[in-house]
């Protein structure tokens, strides 16, 4: 068994045979780049999970089914990029070096909570997600939905509504409703899950399909009873059985 001054030195330097073990079930975003600009508005992310993998820099994700940390370096293995039709040849060719740019064997250094790859043009700096996008309190934010989740898929409308459809929980236990047809109020305990009493939305009529089928999706979600709750960062997770609200 290594000594524990060895394994420090192997998570800092990388030795092998594999020291990857020490990034599974981690996600990490970049908080700088050197030696490439990225599009406006774009990040690196990076998750490692198990021996897999996956990177995302704002339109196509690039994944493997294998990843090891030897020798100082990040060894991916056959990998595999998403074919999302980007909005931008930047962006386009921003996709294709970041694919190039892990299937290149970039050297690595970890010292918690940063790691850091290169290779001869670029230094990536990236920053646990934990600190750099850290959860925010269900309390207090103004949580807007922007898909309905069904059967374990997403649905996303893709365009900025007229009435966004918001949640806002209060510190007395209240919960204010906003459907894209009309507002709302009900009470919240929080236990193991979400309890929700006493919810009342008015019976507005809805100006389309589109939105009465939004509307009717959040009265389902929200009648009275327990949903659980998942938030990771910006993003809340509403679910009750195999439907939900997906919320920022």
């Amino acid at each position: 068994m290594p000594r524990p001054g060895l394994v420090a030195l192997c998570l800092a330097l990388g030795c092998g045979p594999d020291w990857g073990s020490f990034l599974d079930g981690r996600e990490f975003r970049s908080e700088s780049v050197e030696g490439r600009t990225l599009v406006p508005g774009t990040l690196v992310m990076m998750r490692f999970f198990g021996d897999g993998f996956w990177a995302y820099a704002g339109c196509n994700l690039v994944s493997s089914n294998g990843h090891r940390l030897v020798e100082g370096v990040l060894e991916i293995s056959d990998t595999l990029i998403t074919q999302a039709g980007c909005y931008s040849e930047e962006q386009f060719a921003q996709d294709d070096w970041l694919k190039s740019f892990v299937e290149g064997s970039p050297a690595y250094q970890f010292e918690e909570p940063r790691l850091t790859l290169s290779d001869d043009i670029v230094t990536l700096v990236l920053l646990d997600e934990a600190l750099a996008n850290p959860d925010r309190p269900l309390q207090g934010t103004l949580w807007t939905a922007e898909g309905l989740i069904d059967h374990g898929s997403v649905g996303f409308w893709g365009t900025e509504l007229e009435q966004p459809p918001t949640l806002r929980f209060a510190d007395d236990g209240t919960v204010a409703i906003q459907t894209p047809c009309a507002a709302g109020a009900g009470t919240f305990a929080l236990q193991d899950s979400l309890v929700l009493d006493d919810v009342a939305i008015a019976d507005e009529a809805c100006p389309d399909e589109d939105l009465l089928r939004i509307h009717a999706h959040m009265l389902q979600v929200l009648a009275d009873g327990m949903l659980v709750v998942d938030i990771e960062g910006t993003r809340l997770t509403l679910t009750c059985g195999d439907i939900g609200l997906w919320l920022t």
